[in-house]
């Protein structure tokens, strides 16, 4: 499956366990609208990564750790844990 971003640019994509986690360019992104997401092997989008506030975005790298989770920075200072099975935030510090 090709990959095609929904606003930006794909700077940043895996695969896990049969689905692809993208992260695009968070500048010119809309704003609210998470730019980390997960596809399934179709193409549907099944999730987007939740913010730490509304008016943030993920800025740096996306590293898969040992315990299956997403870890990644935002623009706004933020280091965030997210649940690779749903977006969902985990864990979310302030490390800026």
């Amino acid at each position: 499956m090709e990959l095609k971003a929904l606003h930006t640019e794909i700077i940043e994509s895996f695969q896990v366990e049969g689905i692809h986690i993208v992260r695009e360019k968070y500048m010119k992104y809309p704003e609210g609208e998470s730019n980390i997401y997960a596809k399934n092997q179709e193409g549907q989008i099944i999730w987007f990564a939740e913010l730490p506030n509304e008016k943030d975005c993920y800025s740096n790298d996306m590293i898969v750790r040992k315990d299956g989770l997403i870890q990644s920075s935002t623009w706004n200072g933020f280091t965030v844990l997210i649940d690779i099975d749903n977006g969902k935030i985990i864990e979310s510090k302030f490390t800026k």
